[in-house]
């Protein structure tokens, strides 16, 4: 069984109650995490689940099965995943008939994983990964109705949907653990999106800096804005601020109610599932 790492209860929230609420769920690698939303749009409970095991895949299906709060009737529930590679193809460029055209050979392994295909509206355009078919079938059944996509997908919808057309070059980079997500946004359009695995704030410096310079960026002028787990006391954070003057948080807007829990963990620590609620 996977370890919690951490949660957040709403004093209101009872498993027991006969309420129809929203599951937000998101997979990475080494474990996953979910929210649940009440019909009011107010964060009523979290789960940052780590994986312990090597049979990660097995684990994590079981601690879905097993957890009380994911026992619930949920109207609606969006699951993304983080699997790499993931690519995004303009619509004029994209044909469907050749999903693994889009992707490194080495990882259309189709005897165990699924194309997946997300359409992201705000870029005209698509969102070609794979999906893990065992992974993908068990939450289906645990979920019906469930809709699946790429973790960044609706990372890159919010920010296309609240980002101003006339801002200048804004960098957002989102952390899970050893793997950064990171997007680049110019007058409200995405212009760049990677990701990259780091094993230390040096590692994790140069990539960054790596987008800044070859969009010709002034670390002086233009802004960061960063999410996922971080703090302002971390290496990684004391390490970017020495080269990068202009840094922010990234959390979500008004249009989700989060008071119990921002008394307790940043708003930035979750804002890829905040991200799949409000745009999944």
């Amino acid at each position: 069984m996977g370890i919690i790492d951490r949660e957040y209860l709403a004093e209101s929230y009872s498993v027991h109650d006969k309420i129809r609420r929203d599951l937000s769920l998101i997979i990475s690698n080494d474990g996953f995490s979910f929210a649940i939303f009440n019909g009011n749009a107010e964060l009523v409970g979290l789960r940052v689940y780590r994986l312990t095991t090597e049979s990660k895949l097995q684990e994590c299906l079981a601690t879905i099965n097993n957890d009380n709060l994911l026992k619930s009737i949920f109207t609606k529930v969006n699951i993304g995943f983080g699997g790499r590679p993931s690519v995004l193809v303009p619509e004029k460029l994209f044909d469907h008939r050749y999903p693994e055209a889009y992707l490194p050979a080495k990882d259309t392994d189709l005897k165990t994983s699924v194309f997946w295909i997300d359409e992201v509206a705000s870029l005209s355009g698509r969102n070609i990964h794979m999906i893990e078919s065992e992974l993908k079938d068990q939450l289906s059944d645990y979920f019906p109705g469930a809709n699946f996509k790429h973790r960044t997908t609706a990372f890159i919808e919010y920010i296309s949907r609240t980002a101003s057309e006339k801002a200048a070059p804004l960098i957002y980079v989102h952390v899970d653990h050893n793997l950064a997500y990171t997007f680049l946004f110019e007058e409200g359009k995405l212009k760049y999106s990677g990701d990259f695995e780091f094993k230390n704030p040096n590692d994790f410096l140069y990539f960054v800096l790596q987008v800044f310079q070859e969009y010709k960026l002034d670390p002086e002028k233009n802004h960061l804005s960063l999410s996922g787990m971080l703090d302002a006391n971390s290496l990684i954070y004391d390490k970017l601020y020495r080269y990068i003057r202009n840094i922010n948080w990234t959390v979500p807007g008004n249009e989700l109610t989060m008071d119990g829990y921002i008394d307790i963990f940043p708003a930035h620590y979750d804002f890829e599932l905040m991200a799949m609620q409000l745009c999944g």
